[in-house]
């Protein structure tokens, strides 16, 4: 009888989410809620995702297209191993769980800012991707929904485009949620948007040695945000597009608030820094909206080669891959994504793949940042839960 449930599950999985579709990253409007836990210092740390604060969670919206969950304040570790306190949402679906639990898939938003109030939990509509929550949970999975460390929680400043400390949370919110709900499975997969697809590679990279007590079986990276080392060069250039402007703005400002010696004068050129203040909101902002509509590419210049160096060196230091993957990983990436250069996520593929798959690839040549081809996810995820065996892309 579990095995009927859990085919039945994964039949309803890819149905469901075929039909509704897999939502792109949310664009713009105004800002919501505000954290109310502001003391992890004083907080014991027994162990990573072990829950510290549970509280109701209802999306806005009509009463019947309402989705509710919890909202957690759980443990994790940030990338120098140090205890942390993190916030996300995590949700069940409703119904008897299939034998040996619900199996749980670990959503990894894209960039909404560098602010503690950015987070997605502190929205009505998880930015943008409250949809796509709804549809795991109608399909059969449990969802986790980290907001990031620095986001949501004062756990020090948001370390933003690190996959590896996004990863970490993402990873602890699954062992979160398993506190939260009892019918929760051990078996887990991870599937993230823009900085949340690098983060979900970067989970994949890490899940067998962080979390050996779990059982990761595949990873999608949307549209991931690999290495922007080669940002530098293009700033020094003069030739960023508008988009990796906003990203390399937010960038350089969480850079300088985790590195004291990141002058961010070196980086600001013209009257940049006017507008500083207004570009450090959040992706909803519209004082940020404004600041980046009166910016040039050419304000961004480094203003020497050793500044450039700098930079160049610590977003090196945060670069995707580093190692080989824990289980089966999806890429999907397009040809005109203004925020990523598609040969950006190419050589980082083809270095995984040296690393070691297996990776399975969709490059979608006309497509930018948010349309890329995402009907092939669904029957992804499914197949990685029944364990059918995988396309290696590596290998072709």
């Amino acid at each position: 009888m579990g095995l009927t449930r859990r085919a039945v599950a994964l039949a309803a999985l890819v149905v469901a989410l075929v039909l509704a579709g897999c939502g792109g990253e949310a664009t713009s409007t105004s800002n919501g809620g505000e954290t109310s836990w502001t003391n992890p210092a004083h907080v014991p740390f027994p162990g990573p995702g072990d829950v510290v604060e549970v509280t109701d969670w209802v999306s806005g919206g009509a009463e019947a297209t309402q989705v509710s969950g919890k909202r957690i304040l759980y443990r994790s570790t940030d990338v120098e191993n140090r205890p942390i306190v993190v916030s996300g949402t995590v949700f069940v679906p409703s119904g008897q769980a299939p034998e040996g639990g619900w199996p749980i898939l670990a959503i990894g938003h894209g960039s909404t800012g560098i602010n503690v109030d950015c987070a997605p939990s502190l929205t009505p509509d998880l930015y943008g991707l409250l949809r796509l929550v709804r549809n795991y949970l109608r399909a059969g999975m449990a969802v986790t929904f980290a907001d990031y460390s620095g986001l949501g929680t004062p756990s020090g400043p948001h370390p933003y485009l690190d996959p590896y400390a996004a990863a970490r949370t993402m990873i602890d919110s699954v062992r979160a949620i398993r506190h939260v709900f009892p019918s929760m499975s051990s078996t887990w997969a991870t599937y993230g948007i823009s900085q949340g697809g690098a983060a979900s590679w970067a989970a994949d990279e890490l899940a067998v040695d962080y979390a050996p007590e779990l059982r990761l079986v595949g990873a999608v990276a949307q549209v991931p945000s690999t290495d922007k080392t080669p940002m530098v060069d293009l700033a020094a250039a003069g030739t960023l597009t508008l988009e990796q402007q906003g990203i390399l703005q937010w960038l350089e400002e969480s850079l300088a608030r985790r590195h004291a010696d990141f002058d961010l004068n070196n980086y600001r050129q013209g009257g940049l820094a006017e507008r500083w203040t207004d570009l450090s909101g959040c992706g909803r902002s519209n004082a940020r909206e404004r600041a980046l509509r009166q910016i040039s590419a050419s304000e961004f210049a480094p203003s020497s080669p050793a500044a450039a160096e700098r930079l160049r060196t610590l977003l090196q230091s945060t670069a995707l891959p580093r190692t080989r993957l824990s289980a089966p990983l999806y890429v999907l990436y397009g040809g005109a994504d203004r925020f990523n250069a598609p040969e950006w996520i190419t050589a980082g593929i083809r270095k995984a793949c040296e690393l070691g798959g297996p990776i399975t690839i969709t490059y979608s040549p006309g497509a930018g940042h948010g349309n890329v081809d995402t009907s092939g996810i669904a029957r992804y995820l499914a197949d990685r839960v029944a364990g059918v065996p995988v396309r290696d892309d590596c290998r072709r």
